[in-house]
C-alpha cells in the first residue's frame, strides 16, 4: 500500500460527525515529500501509519488475508507459531495470546531471511486505519461496506471466504473441506460473489477486513500489560521473551488524557492521539454513548482499563456490527476467533 495523505473529515470530536459515511479524498506522495500535519477539518493529513519510530516510510505490504496456519483445527496455539500463510481457504491462526501474535509476526523475517531493510510485524490501529480510509476512497470501493466473512469450522475461523450478503449471519460447516467446497452459503473469494469482501470490490484488494476472525492490534490502554503475556520492558513499555519491544510497534492511548472509558474515551481523542484509526474520525455520533455507534453502525468500544486491547473488523457471528469501523476489546489471551493480521515495512 503506498504512501499518501488524506483530507480530514472531523479533526476534533467537537466536530459534528460524518453521517452518512463520506469517502475519503486521497493523494499519494513518496516519504521525501514534506509531512502534512492538519490543523482543523478539511486540512490534508500525511496518514500516520506510514511514520514508523522515526522512519518515514514510502508504503506498507498488508497481509491480503488474515495470518493463517493450514488445513486442521488447532483449539490450543498458544505458543510462537512458525508455520504461518497468508492465504485464501486456511484456518486463521488463533488461540494466541497478544504476545505470540507478535512474536510470530516477528519470526517470519527470521523464517524467509529476509534483510534489515524490512520489518514484518503485527497491526497497529495506524495500519488498520490506513486499509480502512484507502478502501472508502475513490481508490478502494468508496463510501461503501465490504461483506462479511461468515464462515467457520466449529467456531474456527477460515481466511477468504465472503457471505451472500453485506452482513450475514454465520454458517458453521463440518469441516474445511466442506467450506471449500461450497459455493451456496459462502463463497471463495475470487468468483462472482467473493470480491464483495474486497477492500477493492475486486479480487486484488485485501479481504477479511469484516467478519472472519477479530483481528487484535497492537494498540493498548495506558501500556497496561493485562493477560497479554508481554511482560513489563526494562526500557520500553512492554517486553517478550525478556526483550525490550520497541514502543513504535504499538498505538498507546495514555492516562491522562485518556481514563480508561470504553465509550467516552471516543470523545477525549485528538487528532495527534487517534488520528487515521477509524476511530473518533468515523462514528456517527458526537459523544459515543452506546455499542454500535461507528458507521455503518459497526461495534465502538474503546480500549479500557478492564480490557485494554484493541480489536478490529468484527467477527464470523458479528453480522451487520462488523466491517472496517468496528472496534472492540481484548484483554490479550488467545480465543478461536481473535486473530491478527501481518503487515511489514519496507525502510
Amino acid at each position: 500500500m503506498p504512501r499518501y495523505r488524506y483530507q480530514v473529515q472531523r479533526f476534533s470530536p467537537s466536530n459534528t460527525p460524518i453521517t452518512p459515511p463520506n469517502a475519503f479524498n486521497i493523494t499519494f506522495e513518496t516519504a521525501s515529500t514534506t509531512k502534512s500535519i492538519p490543523l482543523a477539518t478539511g486540512d490534508w493529513a500525511t496518514h500516520p501509519a506510514f511514520t514508523f519510530g522515526t522512519t518515514e516510510l514510502n508504503g506498507i505490504w498488508v497481509g491480503k488475508f488474515e495470518t493463517s496456519y493450514g488445513n486442521v483445527a488447532n483449539s490450543v496455539n498458544e505458543t510462537k507459531y512458525s508455520d504461518v500463510y497468508i492465504k485464501p481457504n486456511q484456518y486463521s491462526l488463533t488461540n494466541q495470546s497478544l504476545s505470540n501474535q507478535f512474536l510470530t509476526a516477528q519470526d517470519v523475517w527470521t523464517q524467509h531471511n529476509l534483510t534489515a531493510l524490512t520489518d514484518t510485524r503485527m497491526m497497529r490501529n495506524d495500519d488498520w486505519g490506513a486499509v480502512t480510509y484507502l478502501t472508502t476512497s475513490a481508490y478502494g470501493i468508496g463510501a461503501n461496506e465490504v461483506w462479511v466473512n461468515n464462515a467457520n469450522v466449529n467456531n474456527f475461523t477460515i481466511a477468504g471466504r465472503a457471505g451472500n450478503s453485506v452482513g450475514a449471519g454465520s454458517y458453521t460447516y463440518p469441516d474445511l473441506a466442506t467450506a471449500i467446497a461450497d459455493t451456496a452459503n459462502t463463497n471463495p473469494y475470487y468468483n462472482a460473489i467473493g470480491p464483495n469482501a474486497s477492500s477493492t470490490g475486486n479480487v486484488y484488494g485485501v479481504y477479511d477486513m469484516s467478519g472472519g476472525a477479530w483481528e487484535n492490534t497492537l494498540s493498548n490502554y495506558n501500556k497496561s500489560v493485562g493477560s497479554s503475556g508481554f511482560s513489563t520492558g526494562a526500557a520500553t513499555a512492554f517486553a517478550a521473551n525478556g526483550t525490550d519491544i520497541p514502543d513504535k510497534y504499538f498505538n498507546f492511548y495514555m492516562n491522562p488524557p485518556f481514563t480508561g472509558s470504553q465509550y467516552t474515551d471516543y470523545n477525549l481523542c485528538i487528532w495527534s492521539t487517534c488520528g487515521g484509526q477509524a476511530l473518533y474520525e468515523t462514528t456517527t455520533v458526537a459523544s459515543v454513548s452506546g455499542d454500535f455507534q461507528s458507521w455503518f453502525g459497526s461495534l465502538s468500544l474503546f480500549v479500557s482499563a478492564g480490557w485494554p486491547g484493541s480489536v478490529r473488523g468484527g467477527g464470523f457471528s458479528s453480522g451487520s456490527s462488523s466491517g472496517l469501523f468496528a472496534n472492540g476489546q481484548s484483554v490479550g489471551v488467545g480465543y478461536s476467533y481473535f486473530g491478527f493480521r501481518m503487515v511489514q515495512s519496507k525502510f
